[in-house]
């Protein structure tokens, strides 16, 4: 939970983060501003679990698609950290799709490496677009 004042004063939760970050967003600029942040490990919080929809299948992809955007809004990243970040995030991928195909626990199919690559590359776009007006999705 937030104070009111301490969300109108930063800005209020970036709406265009569609899948992730937008909390860690908030918390960032937040922190930014001078706020403290305080971790309650005693508070509960409850997620209605959605089995289809934007959290079925391209999960993967949304999920890049905010880190990306996350990254180039609060970060200023040059063109080699960029590149460093995006070669460890397909290393890691490749790991473990191979890692899958011998029988290990890590296992990525190779529709999830498409499905990141995909929302990483348009996690790049959106950061350089405006945000789409409050309530409105992006039509994902």
């Amino acid at each position: 939970s937030f104070r009111k004042k301490a969300l109108e004063a930063v800005g209020l939760f970036d709406e265009s983060f569609f899948y992730g970050y937008d909390e860690t967003d908030l918390c960032l600029r937040l922190q930014r501003a001078g706020h403290k942040l305080v971790f309650n490990e005693g508070a509960l919080v409850y997620h209605q679990v959605i089995f289809d929809g934007k959290y079925r299948h391209d999960k993967f992809y949304w999920g890049a698609k905010s880190r990306r955007k996350f990254m180039l809004k609060n970060f200023k990243l040059g063109l080699f950290e960029a590149l460093g970040f995006e070669a460890f995030n397909l290393c890691h991928n490749l790991y473990c799709f191979l890692a899958g195909l011998l029988g290990f626990r890590c296992r990525r199919p190779v529709v999830q490496l498409v499905s990141s690559l995909q929302g990483a590359l348009d996690g790049y776009g959106s950061a350089f677009r405006p945000a789409s007006p409050r309530g409105v999705s992006d039509g994902r």
